[in-house]
């Protein structure tokens, strides 16, 4: 009997040990066009992922705008969401999550980089003013997209969702909306703002999210405080192989092989990511990772004072954590 019960004791021993071993998985939210905020090149682009498989592994999820990450991430249907100014603070204040920026997703208007335009019908609407009692759509209230609306229909007079009809309307869906006159005004984000660049005929910006809210720190990626405590070293690990590979494919020098790598694991075809992507066409992406936390307070600063979020409050020092960047820099050479 003592033998069986020693022989139990190491199967369960065994077992309990390959189950320590099993990597952490993690469920990366992402929306819009790849390669935008990344999505499935994550787990597409593994070669520049040392410890991908070891440590953790990637699921890359589609979801569409602030507020759905949002709730997803309270639901611990994700464990890392990118979440617009905004919806940070609607994330702590509102939502009361318990969870931190852990790195940069995108920005706009910052470095010579895009800053995504609203577009109309040409020659339909000339000015802000005009857009009261047309409709305006928006991939999700509460993105990004949404609160640059409201902050430049606010110096002009109109209120939000009041003077104008709002719309909800996925990104590939926004120029087929315009030109079927469903909307009057559209949010473009690459690609389709190279589309509607090469039909100026039918086509105009009415203004670009600098015109609407200066530069800003478009999203950054959340992370809930006991996930990353829970499970500190393959965080450590994947975010020492995301900045290896966020080199990499920023690095100008590598522009072709990059795009060819969108193109294999995204199945775009080329033309229609080359014209923009890694470009200052494109948003940019720190390439360290490290979001740019002052402009981020302005932001939610900002939100606040144009009513667009229920109240402001002090991200640093409790709702970051830059210790998984930081040690992830002193493994790379």
């Amino acid at each position: 009997m003592n033998k069986i019960a020693a022989l139990l004791a190491a199967v369960v021993a065994t077992v309990a040990g390959a189950a320590a071993a099993e990597p952490v998985k993690l469920r990366i939210q992402h929306a819009g066009a790849v390669p935008g905020m990344f999505g499935n090149l994550l787990e597409g682009i593994t070669d520049h992922y040392r410890h991908y498989g070891k440590s953790y592994t990637i699921e890359s999820i589609a979801i569409r705008g602030s507020g759905a990450a949002m709730t997803a991430l309270a639901a611990r249907e994700v464990e890392i969401a990118a979440i617009s100014y905004e919806g940070l603070t609607h994330t702590i204040v509102t939502a009361k999550l318990d969870v931190r920026v852990i790195a940069d997703v995108l920005a706009a208007g910052v470095h010579g980089h895009l800053a995504s335009p609203f577009v109309v019908r040409k020659g339909d609407i000339k000015s802000v003013a005009e857009l009261k009692g047309r409709v305006v759509a928006t991939p999700t209230r509460g993105s990004t997209a949404d609160t640059a609306i409201g902050a430049i229909a606010a110096r002009h007079g109109l209120k939000h969702g009041v003077d104008y009809q709002i719309v909800e309307v996925a990104f590939p869906a926004m120029l087929p909306a315009l030109e079927s006159k469903r909307i009057d005004l559209a949010y473009l984000v690459p690609p389709w703002h190279i589309i509607a660049e090469r039909s100026p005929d039918k086509y105009q910006t009415l203004f670009n999210m600098y015109d609407a809210v200066g530069p800003i720190q478009s999203l950054v990626w959340l992370a809930h405080a006991d996930f990353i405590a829970k499970n500190r070293a393959a965080m450590v690990d994947f975010m020492e192989d995301h900045i290896r590979f966020r080199r990499w494919i920023l690095d100008p020098a590598n522009r072709e092989s990059a795009l060819k790598e969108v193109v294999r694991v995204t199945k775009q075809p080329m033309e229609q990511v080359e014209p923009w992507a890694f470009t200052k066409r494109d948003h940019y992406r720190a390439p360290d990772a490290r979001p740019d936390l002052v402009l981020l307070q302005k932001n939610i600063d900002m939100a606040k004072e144009q009513g667009l979020a229920p109240d402001r409050f002090d991200l640093v020092p409790k709702y970051v954590d830059m210790s998984l960047i930081d040690e992830a820099l002193t493994r790379i050479k």
